[in-house]
């Protein structure tokens, strides 16, 4: 994760925030000290409430946001991540045939690829769609196999965990 210390100038002041994780899964920050992780939840908070207008990458982050540091909703807009535009050349069959939804990302708890799992658990038993996940991105800390203990016995044919991906993957894949 990677900070910035709020900048002020006298007409506006933007701010990103990418995630809460410091204040939703604090033990995150371990290679933090202590100092640091509470520097860090200051600056953030700070920002949070000085800013004119936030930009965050999720719904869910915003909702978080709202939350933690009682922002107007209206304060905050999100702006989803995407590809590079060097990721806009592609080649290739997909490793997955289409159609499926697609996270990539480091398999980590604040990522919450367990709820897209657990919603997408839910989709399918509530409608006839078959689609399948396509999950991308390096495992840590053991998290793809609980990732993996959640999927129940009828779908496991239907959630792909390719791990890493090239950038030429990727942009097949998106």
């Amino acid at each position: 994760s990677s900070y910035t210390p709020i900048l002020h100038n006298s007409e506006y002041t933007l701010v990103t925030i990418h995630d809460l994780k410091q204040f939703k899964l604090p033990e995150s920050s371990g290679k933090l000290s202590w100092p640091k992780r509470v520097y860090v939840k200051r600056r953030i908070a700070r920002s949070a409430r000085e800013a004119d207008h936030i930009i965050t990458v999720s719904e869910n982050t915003k909702s978080d946001i709202v939350e933690q540091f009682n922002v107007s909703p209206t304060t905050v807009s999100v702006v989803p991540l995407g590809p590079g535009s060097g990721l806009m050349e592609v080649s290739g069959p997909a490793p997955v045939s289409p159609p499926y939804i697609f996270f990539i990302g480091e398999l980590r708890p604040h990522k919450n690829v367990h709820t897209l799992i657990e919603s997408y658990q839910q989709y399918r038993e509530n409608t006839d769609s078959h689609i399948n996940i396509v999950i991308a991105g390096s495992p840590r800390s053991g998290y793809q196999s609980k990732l993996r203990g959640t999927i129940r016995d009828k779908y496991r044919d239907d959630i792909h965990f390719l791990g890493y991906v090239s950038d030429e993957t990727a942009a097949v894949l998106y």
